[in-house]
């Protein structure tokens, strides 16, 4: 019968990936199982253990074992995401399980802080990353993962590429942190 608890995860960070647990645990979230689509799809949704409210929408996955895991493979389609207080925190489409089309991520106070074009799973087309307080910002165009035009700031003062290139890359890997508070 559905819904039912699916899997635990831990909390949502970026250091610990939200990984399997067996039990709820404070910071995490629980994944309810909502039954299969008219494809024979899963469609589920996942919501955080400390307040019951929902982390993202119904998500849609056709490899059954992404009930169980949270990097899903097989997800599918528009999937947003959201914080313990049910402000928008991501939206992002995904195909087979990798980004594909344009995402965007939110701070707590609701302003675009990063925006990816991708396909599959490849950076492609306009990115835009600002940190945490908007002072550092770098922006450009890449083409299957390569970038092809591209400008950063610091503080008013534009850098140069070498510098704008190591601030997308730090960007990519780290700047998101915050999202998962």
């Amino acid at each position: 019968s559905f819904p039912r608890v699916s899997a635990y995860f831990g909390p949502p960070d970026a250091d610990n990936q939200a990984q399997r647990v067996d039990q709820p645990t404070p910071g995490g979230f629980y994944r309810m199982s909502l039954g299969p689509d008219d494809r024979g799809c899963e469609r589920f949704q996942d919501f955080y253990q400390d307040n019951g409210s929902r982390q993202s929408n119904e998500v849609t996955t056709c490899d059954p074992d992404d009930l169980t895991r949270w990097d899903g493979q097989g997800f599918e389609g528009l999937i947003l995401g959201y914080r313990p207080t049910g402000q928008l925190r991501t939206r992002q489409t995904l195909y087979l399980g990798v980004p594909h089309g344009r995402d965007h991520y939110y701070d707590d106070r609701g302003r675009e802080r990063i925006s990816v074009s991708w396909q599959h799973g490849q950076v492609h087309g306009a990115f835009r990353f600002k940190d945490i307080n908007g002072r550092v910002r770098v922006e450009g165009v890449a083409h299957e993962s390569e970038v092809r035009q591209i400008r950063a700031w610091k503080n008013g003062r534009k850098l140069s590429r070498t510098q704008a290139l190591a601030l997308y890359n730090q960007a990519r890997q780290g700047w998101y942190a915050d999202m998962f508070r």
